[in-house]
């Protein structure tokens, strides 16, 4: 009976299983993050007093300019806070296993045929979804994964076949993600875009080729263009939020000053990570025998670009990659009972291993000695590091700054970096903005200036934390 059943069953059950053994591998590198606390802490906030948050409410410097907040991810905060009020720090743990396995779900589900042409090579491919371990973690990327996978589907599913009506679920994707992770939601127009511009043309040069689409393809995209950017602003921020993506695009000194901002150096060793989707995705596409489609040539551009532009888009790209490397893979029947049989022994014994070896991840990011003297003290003009800032906020205790980059960006952003890193006129901060406690990682350079200076001393110093107070 098993055996009949895995015999007709078969590429099913052997991707099904590697699906759920990486989904089950990429929860041992679950950890909260310094985002997650301000995160839940806004749920909180919104739950409480019944409304979202268009201002800040949690830095004590912010609060004399009162700065509009675009809380583009105020939804997912709230299912967030909910998801940890039910399950306590399971809640988190389970937004993201679900969040990364509904993805690899819907991937297949909607390549369903594709994958299953050529099973080893989508094995492989499922491999370089590594990339996707940069965000295994409680934050709006879960859901914006899946719907851009959807998006894919959809836009392609007009291309395919052009009477299709399954394209105008995507206004309601759209405005989901707007109100879930509204910085990156812009996607799904642009994408609309790219799908309806690629279409108008046709031609043939070289390995590259277009093909035009009918008047009634042409009329969907035109009108669900529109649709998805409607829908985009039915929202908390309403307009506001087309524009939010571009001017934090636009913030240089944020770009280059947050990690998963920056750009992609391959002479990083991590970077290896990007080089291996890189390959697996080119090397069918240029010794493949198929011509490349216009509208696919200009996807892996788009998206190259992304890529190399921030080290965050990488996941994303595995993502539009997949909707255009399986298009261009030849088929492959030929089956290896010894290697599906060790594939499927490997799965299990990565579930299980998984199972085991899982840990839930220390979630205080600073010792609760300096959070009890924080709060007996009541500083009223706190220098906090800036990966401090989330974990303060879910502490209840006022920031300077936190890693809402965006929202202090105007502000006093740069002068924090500045000031951290002693770079500039570093005395001339701290004349500027009077701190009275200064909480900082101990290897900061602002941490040596104080421990050197007689103005200053330490309240408590523990582990990689130290406390200094203004004599």
């Amino acid at each position: 009976m098993i055996i009949s059943i895995y015999k007709k069953k078969r590429k099913e059950i052997i991707i099904f299983s590697f699906i759920l053994s990486i989904s089950f591998l990429f929860m041992l590198m679950f950890r909260f993050g310094n985002d997650f606390f301000w995160h839940i802490k806004a749920g909180e906030y919104m739950v409480k007093n019944h409304m979202i948050l268009k201002t800040d409410v949690f830095s004590w410097y912010l609060s004399a300019f009162h700065p509009t907040w675009i809380s583009h991810e105020w939804l997912f905060e709230i299912i967030l806070y909910v998801s940890n009020t039910i399950f306590s720090d399971y809640g988190p743990l389970l937004i993201t296993y679900f969040g990364i396995f509904l993805l690899f779900v819907v991937l297949y589900l909607t390549n369903k045929k594709n994958f299953h042409k050529n099973i080893y090579f989508t094995l492989f491919w499922l491999l370089s979804s590594i990339v996707l371990s940069l965000n295994i973690l409680p934050r709006p990327f879960l859901f914006s994964n899946i719907f851009l996978a959807l998006t894919f589907y959809l836009l392609y599913d007009l291309r395919r076949h052009s009477h299709s009506k399954k394209i105008y679920f995507l206004p309601l994707i759209a405005c989901l993600w707007a109100n879930i992770h509204g910085g990156s939601s812009n996607l799904s127009y642009i994408l609309v875009f790219v799908f309806y511009f690629s279409g108008l043309f046709e031609f043939s040069f070289g390995k590259l080729v277009a093909s035009s689409i009918d008047r009634e393809q042409k009329r969907r995209y035109f009108v669900i263009f529109f649709l998805t950017i409607l829908s985009i602003c039915l929202n908390p921020h309403g307009v506001s939020m087309l524009l939010y993506p571009y001017q934090n695009m636009g913030d240089l000194f944020m770009l280059t000053t947050i990690r998963e901002w920056q750009a992609t150096n391959f002479n990083d060793s991590s970077s290896l990570l990007y080089l291996f989707l890189l390959i697996s995705l080119l090397v069918p596409l240029i010794f493949g025998r198929k011509r490349f489609e216009l509208v696919d040539f200009i996807i892996i551009l788009m998206f190259l670009f992304l890529g190399f532009k921030a080290i965050r888009f990488w996941p994303i790209c595995f993502i539009a990659f997949t909707y255009v490397v399986f298009h261009y893979i030849p088929s492959f029947k030929r089956e290896f009972k010894t290697l599906d049989y060790s594939i499927l022994t490997f799965s299990i014994l990565v579930i299980i291993n998984s199972i085991f070896l899982f840990q839930m991840p220390k979630k205080d990011l600073v010792d609760l000695d300096f959070i009890e003297i924080l709060k007996e003290e009541k500083p009223k003009r706190l220098y906090n590091f800036y990966d401090y800032g989330g974990y303060l906020i879910y502490r209840d205790i006022p920031v300077f700054i936190d890693s809402r980059a965006d929202l202090y960006s105007k502000y006093n952003y740069q002068d924090s970096y500045n000031l951290s890193m002693l770079r500039g006129r570093y005395e001339d901060y701290l004349k500027k903005y009077q701190f009275d406690y200064f909480l900082l990682e101990r290897g900061m350079p602002l941490a040596y200036y104080l421990s050197i200076s007689d103005q200053y001393e330490t309240v408590l110093e523990k582990g990689n934390t130290v406390l200094y107070k203004t004599k």
